[in-house]
């Protein structure tokens, strides 16, 4: 049934169309780019936390099991964040296939990875191509149908998005139940090998740049302070050290002092002028998505190791479990 406020939203505007009118005339190849690019960014990102588990205990480097995280979310920020001024300056068709070739190189080093190492540098090409993946994602939807159909594109993106957090750790875990803890990475470089073939074949009309003259320039100072803060955090819990992981932990709190200080002076800031500010909507509403990820994140990331570890739970409950996770926080 078509959805009456989404309707009522847009009188005065533009009628949005219905599903109808959105499966009939838009591209069904347009609308699989859109939804694959969500699903390989949103999927891997869960898929990895059943997955991990069986890969350390094969490669080692336990103690670095969070970086597979951290890592891959810091690539996809940085690579998000430059991802529209990449698009002015070289095309949506450009962008997106280039998106999926490093997502997919990401990919096959993490399946081919002989120690945690390679698997961190896999990890991070993963993020890169996935943050890319998935902003250009937003981009496309503005870019490649008619605004009338942006209301109903918009809540595709959202069931894909749904989908892919219930999916993602039920994949990993099977791969792992079945011995083949690799080939969850395969079975994503794959999807990334033929988005990148169709984005590069059906985005043609969309390979010229845009550039309108106005050359906004990448905000590298505050990503580099960004990157330096998760790093140096990340970096003190690897191998706690009643020395150096203080040292670490109260640097990585600087550098983000100093990327909120500098966001906050710039006129084409990252996050909302009082970003933790109970005092304001937009500071509210950050301060609760950063207490909702502090309650799931070590679930994710240390809930199926623990489980196997301590009960013997075998990688695709661990699985199920954590889709349980997703279906709370979701």
């Amino acid at each position: 049934m078509d959805n009456p406020s989404a309707d009522t939203a847009t009188e005065g505007h533009e009628k949005a169309a219905s599903w109808g009118e959105i499966f009939s005339s838009s591209n069904p190849g347009l609308l699989a780019i859109i939804g694959l690019g969500v699903w390989l960014h949103a999927a891997d990102s869960l898929m990895v936390s059943t997955v991990m588990p069986s890969a350390v205990k094969d490669i080692g480097g336990v103690a670095y099991l969070n970086w597979t995280f951290a890592l891959y979310e810091l690539a996809s920020i940085i690579t998000a964040a430059a991802t529209g001024l990449l698009v002015i300056r070289t095309g949506l068709r450009s962008v997106m296939t280039i998106a999926a070739l490093v997502y997919f190189a990401g990919c096959l080093l993490s399946a081919l990875a002989p120690d945690m190492v390679t698997m961190l540098a896999g990890r991070s090409l993963q993020g890169a191509g996935g943050g890319m993946m998935l902003a250009a994602t937003f981009v496309g939807m503005n870019r490649l149908f008619p605004k009338s159909h942006w209301i109903r594109i918009v809540a595709l993106v959202s069931a894909v998005w749904g989908t892919s957090s219930l999916l993602g750790p039920v994949i990993g875990g099977a791969f792992a139940s079945w011995g083949i803890w690799r080939g969850a990475f395969w079975f994503f470089a794959v999807q990334a090998a033929a988005l990148s073939v169709a984005a590069y074949i059906l985005l043609r009309e969309h390979a010229a740049p845009t550039d309108d003259g106005t050359h906004k320039s990448i905000p590298i100072t505050r990503l580099a302070l960004l990157a330096a803060a998760i790093v140096a955090i990340s970096a003190a819990g690897a191998h706690v050290s009643l020395t150096l992981s203080p040292i670490l932990g109260v640097l990585g709190i600087a550098c983000l002092v100093l990327f909120f200080n500098r966001d906050g002076k710039s006129p084409t800031r990252m996050f909302a002028q009082r970003p933790l500010s109970l005092n304001h909507s937009a500071g509210a509403a950050t301060t609760m998505i950063l207490l909702s990820s502090f309650s799931t994140v070590s679930l994710t990331l240390y809930g199926p190791i623990l489980m196997q570890a301590i009960y013997g739970i075998d990688p695709l409950t661990a699985g199920l479990v954590m889709v349980v996770e997703s279906v709370a926080w979701s």
